[in-house]
């Protein structure tokens, strides 16, 4: 049962002002660098990085190796949903299920990207239909994991800033709200 993880890295952070949030230094690395490098090393198969927005200064700092590969977003201006559209456009065949990720979580560890993959994962293995969504106390966070069955609605969004909050909203007979101890499934880092 393969499972694609789909990193979102193309918006504009309008809210970091003048600077792109995703190359500001975090450890060794820059912001995006470590959030990706957290992502590769769980247990997904595929890692789905959607630039926009700098593409060849994000770009720059990752390096599309392995289960990584870098996909553009040349519509990133229009918002999350058409990121999300060419994310899951990029799923390989056969694929049984993706988790969309942000690329400014950076304090969402390995085992925290594992532990919304092995949820996901149980469900599809019994042929669930399912949508799983962290939920730290009464706040919804990320990643979020979606079978298959969502792809198609997923990549028609339509082009507005929402995300697929509408696809939860239609499909909360699908929806597992997935009880986390760790805060750091609500926080980005403009929180």
């Amino acid at each position: 049962m393969q499972v694609a993880a789909i990193v979102l890295a193309a918006g504009l952070s309008r809210r970091a002002g003048d600077e792109n949030k995703l190359l500001r230094p975090w450890g060794d690395n820059c912001l995006v660098t470590h959030t990706v490098d957290q992502i590769a090393h769980s247990k997904v198969d595929q890692v789905i990085v959607v630039t926009g927005h700098q593409s060849a200064e994000v770009g720059g700092v990752l390096s599309a190796s392995g289960k990584t590969e870098i996909v553009f977003n040349p519509d990133y201006e229009t918002g999350i949903n058409q990121s999300i559209a060419t994310g899951v456009s990029s799923i390989r065949s056969g694929t049984s299920g993706c988790l969309i990720c942000l690329g400014d979580m950076p304090f969402l560890t390995t085992s925290d990207y594992d532990l919304i993959l092995e949820t996901l994962k149980e469900k599809m293995a019994i042929g669930v239909r399912c949508i799983i969504q962290p939920r730290h106390g009464n706040v919804p966070g990320h990643p979020v994991g979606f079978s298959a069955h969502f792809f198609q609605e997923l990549k028609s969004l339509p082009p507005r800033d929402t995300g697929a909050k509408s696809i939860l909203s239609k499909n909360s007979d699908a929806l597992v709200e997935l009880p986390v101890s760790s805060d750091h499934f609500v926080h980005d880092i403009d929180v």
